[in-house]
């Protein structure tokens, strides 16, 4: 092989199998990493809201990050866990078709949210009555 010997040829692809696991961790870490502990940050609602924190269990709902689901805007719904932009259009155009939402497990029932999103956003939403 190229003129190497034994050796050289053992290091080479000792050095090539490093580089390979080495993109594999790159990769792995891009693709799979977990969702960051975000109990505690603090987010900007709207420009003419007040921050408020995200949910910790001890606290009451006014203390923490709540949407009335037929109201809320598509910004609104993107600041949830799991919810982009292309999803938050969907609930949008989920309430103005069927006329709101009575209940907020009818989000299920818009196309990309499941029960594990669904239960990652319900501490967030309401239906106001």
């Amino acid at each position: 092989m190229f003129g190497f010997s034994r050796r050289e040829k053992i290091a080479v692809l000792f050095l090539l199998c490093f580089f390979i696991a080495g993109l594999l961790l790159y990769w792995y870490r891009d693709n799979y990493s977990p969702l960051p502990d975000t109990k505690g940050i603090n987010i900007k609602l709207a420009a003419h809201d007040t921050t408020r924190q995200m949910p910790v269990k001890d606290k009451k709902r006014s203390d923490r990050l709540s949407i009335e689901i037929n109201s809320a805007k598509e910004v609104d719904f993107e600041k949830l866990p799991g919810i982009g932009p292309i999803t938050a259009a969907r609930i949008v155009s989920f309430r103005k078709t069927n006329g709101g939402f009575e209940s907020i497990s009818q989000l299920m029932d818009v196309k990309g949210i499941g029960e594990k999103v669904f239960n990652r956003i319900k501490p967030y939403v309401f239906v106001k009555k």
